[in-house]
């Protein structure tokens, strides 16, 4: 962040997962967040199952001012159930500290980024980087991973992904995607952030699928626990 924070004052600065609770010093990484990104709204963004573990956040959330935005995942009894234990937590949190909480109801809003399973994942073939931009939900999401900014989580992620399942010879020309480093110019910085579609826009679909999300509970997931 330390490398991006003096270039780039974005709107929104969120931290996301994976999931950010798991993280055993996730407080401290919230601090750090708000200490660079001054001029941003910075948003936690979490599914709420782990909150438990940090007995410090709240505390943090308030004194930088930090919103919470916890994600729905699903709509069934199980998962609804799991949901009213995070609001019970967070409304205990509340009694003695004044942050900002949001639910998104995550749950219909899923889309398909890849074709396939595992090792037989496959990029989309619609060939037309300008349409998949224009319906792509994260065209807005610049990432920084590694200290670097990527254009996309679904491209910061991807050789992640390579490295579990050993993507085939189709995802080589998205496997060339070179992030911008954190020493670039601000001709090179101007173009990145200003740049809509590009060739690797043509990995996700020109028309994205609605995803129906299996319910994680039971068996997926571990109950709440202190």
């Amino acid at each position: 962040m330390g490398y991006w924070s003096p270039r780039i004052a974005p709107r929104y600065f969120s931290l996301v997962g994976g999931e950010p609770t798991l993280h055993p010093e996730l407080p401290g990484v919230v601090e750090v967040a708000a200490s660079h990104w001054t001029d941003s709204i910075v948003q936690l963004v979490s599914n709420g199952w782990f909150l438990r573990r940090h007995s410090d956040l709240p505390a943090t959330l308030e004194k930088h001012n930090v919103h919470l935005e916890i994600s729905i995942h699903h709509d069934g009894p199980e998962y609804r159930a799991k949901i009213a234990e995070i609001r019970a937590l967070i409304d205990e949190w509340k009694q003695s500290y004044s942050f900002k909480v949001n639910w998104r109801t995550s749950y219909g809003k899923w889309w398909r980024v890849f074709r396939g399973e595992g090792q037989t994942l496959a990029p989309y073939t619609d060939n037309n980087p300008q349409l998949s931009w224009q319906n792509c939900p994260c065209r807005w999401c610049p990432q920084i991973l590694h200290g670097r900014l990527y254009k996309c989580p679904p491209i910061a992620y991807l050789p992640m992904l390579d490295e579990r399942f050993g993507l085939g010879r189709e995802w080589h020309p998205y496997l060339q995607y070179q992030p911008l480093p954190a020493d670039c110019s601000e001709e090179d910085l101007t173009v990145f952030l200003t740049r809509k579609s590009e060739a690797v826009c043509g990995m996700c679909p020109a028309h994205p699928e609605p995803l129906a999300l299996a319910s994680p509970i039971p068996g997926r997931l571990p109950i709440l626990t202190n």
